[in-house]
């Protein structure tokens, strides 16, 4: 009865929310598979660990590698794994948990609105421009940190601040611990935020320095004991040690000047001063109408929306530039691009729903009343939904989302999920095994290292599964497939193209995602002694990651003079302990082979 209540009080924001869904709806019927590469696709990576959570996998490790940390963060999920495991498939847990996260989402959003301007109609405008379609659907744990968790930091913060009661530091302790389970940039930014919630306004409140910290102290407390869930590994075991050069080939050169200085004049181009178009541009006028009634109007002593958020974009903009302290005194930084959407698209939204609120007072000016000037507004806003709609459902990977799965991947990945465990192990090239871990949930040796445990070293890892693939000593290969505990190798037709491009006169044009290494003697002598031949090249690490703002590095590529045959490219030392289990052909032509292991 209480919900019924609220939604008739609401009635305004459920047409609003309604509106949103159908145009999620409208983005995902169509589709029958995710928009998004099969081979290295976020959707994807983020689907097989919804698989390996669906069937029968710790949420709390990683769905790609026995013995790792999640390559993504575990609230997401465990959100739509539990879908998954209602008995859906796993890609329509993921469009199911979408509108889900649309709906808290939106709720949360308009809550904060409706708290600091006491408006349920500036909260539909609110809604509006935060959830704009073009962020649509929601299939993935960054958009998820983005969409839901970030804006629930900043409202349980916004009450924290108004009343430190028991309540409001406990759930903000809890809203903080959640944080640290969807995302490390989500994390990373609400504890600075708190921070700096406490210096500025923690140490000018009443009462002594103890009665000052202790509430701050026990949202710290209780948000890190819900956080070391995750974050126990990387903070006790590694120190926060990542593995060889991650931090360097993973983002772009933040040490670089030039990018530094780009990212800034971005960022504030995009968020107050974007006319390319015009419904950017009536998003960015109204943006710096708030901005600046922010600075114009009188000062008040009551804390509300003015210092609330004026104390949000200040802070914000400090968190997301913190690279040009840190990176150029220390070198580190803390993903500037990443804590830039986490942070400032919920401050931006807020500054146009003030210049919104600032804006009234003109109104009568151009002899319209408040309600003819929300009205322009919110229809401005619908439009700004219907053209951004548009615009994301005419994306390459939309279109190629509108086509089913490849069915020899499809009827592989049922295979093994028929014929084994979570746990069992299959060896293939990184790319293959991609998207049999996106279609099945099981294990690999080694996969893309950007989608994966910061903290484990990938290198022992591709060597090795180079060594089983291509050496000569069968000794060595016997020992490393019991230690990597592997139950299946997986063929298909992409094999080589996975990791090289070859030519018809069998010239290689370019490498793809081959197994590597960086560059050192040890390396070198490794695969040397077990006659696995390399190529030495200056390039990047990741395929996803390349162009002018990334790194390169001198690295060990295993070269495709390692290839056997077309069918059977692995040495023939290999071949000894494999019997096929399974094909997959289409017109006499074979797609793929599961081979098991026998030792």
């Amino acid at each position: 009865m209480k919900l019924i209540e609220w939604c008739k009080n609401n009635w305004m924001f459920v047409v609003v929310l309604g509106f949103l869904a159908f145009l999620n709806y409208l983005y995902l019927s169509p589709l029958e598979s995710l928009p998004s590469p099969i081979y290295g696709g976020d959707y994807y990576y983020q689907l097989g660990q919804t698989n390996h959570f669906k069937f029968g996998g710790n949420p709390f490790e990683s769905a790609t590698i026995l013995g790792a940390l999640p390559g993504y963060f575990i609230l997401y999920t465990i959100g739509a794994g539990l879908i998954a495991k209602l008995g859906f498939d796993a890609i329509a847990a993921h469009f199911i948990f979408s509108y889900i996260i649309l709906l808290l989402g939106a709720i949360v959003f308009y809550t904060l609105v409706n708290k600091l301007f006491k408006s349920k109609v500036l909260g539909l405008v609110g809604v509006l421009v935060f959830f704009m379609a073009d962020k649509f659907p929601i299939l993935k744990y960054t958009t998820f940190a983005e969409l839901l968790i970030m804006p629930l930091i900043i409202l349980l913060l916004y009450n924290f601040i108004k009343d430190t009661s028991k309540r409001n530091i406990l759930f903000l302790g809890i809203g903080y611990g959640l944080a640290g389970l969807t995302h490390s940039v989500s994390f990373i930014g609400s504890t600075f935020l708190i921070f700096f919630a406490f210096l500025w306004y923690g140490l000018r409140s009443n009462g002594d320095l103890k009665s000052k910290i202790m509430p701050y102290f026990i949202v710290a407390f209780v948000g890190g004991l819900i956080a070391m869930a995750y974050w126990a590994g990387p903070i006790f075991v590694y120190q926060g040690e990542t593995s060889l050069h991650y931090n360097e080939w993973n983002n772009v050169d933040w040490s670089d000047s030039g990018i530094q200085f780009e990212f800034v004049k971005d960022v504030i181009k995009g968020g107050l001063f974007n006319f390319v178009g015009v419904f950017s541009a009536f998003i960015s006028l109204f943006t710096l109408l708030g901005l600046a009634g922010l600075f114009l109007r009188r000062k008040t002593k009551e804390f509300g929306a003015e210092s609330y958020i004026k104390f949000l974009l200040v802070s914000s903009l400090v968190i997301t530039f913190h690279y040009l302290v840190t990176v150029n005194l220390f070198g580190i930084h803390f993903i500037p691009n990443r804590m830039s959407s986490m942070l400032l698209l919920p401050v931006w939204s807020l500054l146009f729903v003030y210049g919104v609120n600032f804006g009234f007072r003109f109104s009568k000016k151009f002899k319209l009343t408040k309600t003819q000037c929300v009205s322009l507004i919110i229809l401005g806003l619908l439009a700004f939904q219907v053209s951004a709609y548009s615009s994301n459902s005419v994306g390459q990977w939309y279109t190629v989302g509108q086509t089913g799965l490849p069915e020899h991947i499809v009827d592989s990945s049922d295979y093994l999920i028929s014929n084994g465990n979570i746990n069992d192990v299959v060896l293939t090239t990184k790319e293959l095994g991609f998207s049999i871990n996106a279609l099945s949930g099981r294990k690999l040796i080694s996969v893309r290292r950007a989608q994966n445990d910061p903290f484990i070293d990938m290198d022992s890892r591709e060597l090795d599964q180079a060594i089983i693939l291509y050496g000569n000593n069968d000794v060595v290969r016997k020992s490393l497939l019991d230690k990597y505990s592997v139950d299946y190798v997986y063929w298909d037709s992409f094999w080589i193209q996975s990791e090289y491009t070859i030519d018809n006169s069998g010239r290689v044009i370019s490498s793809f995602d081959p197994l590597f290494v960086f560059d050192s003697e040890r390396n070198r002598e490794i695969l040397d002694k077990n006659g696995v031949k390399y190529i030495l090249q200056n390039t990047w690490v990741d395929p996803s990651l390349r162009g002018e703002n990334y790194q390169t590095f001198d690295l060990l590529l295993i070269s495709p003079e390692n290839y056997q045959s077309f069918e059977t490219p692995w040495n023939s030392g290999l071949g000894k302990y494999l019997t096929e289990v399974f094909r997959s052909e289409n017109d006499d032509r074979v797609l793929s082979k599961i081979y098991k292991v026998n030792l």
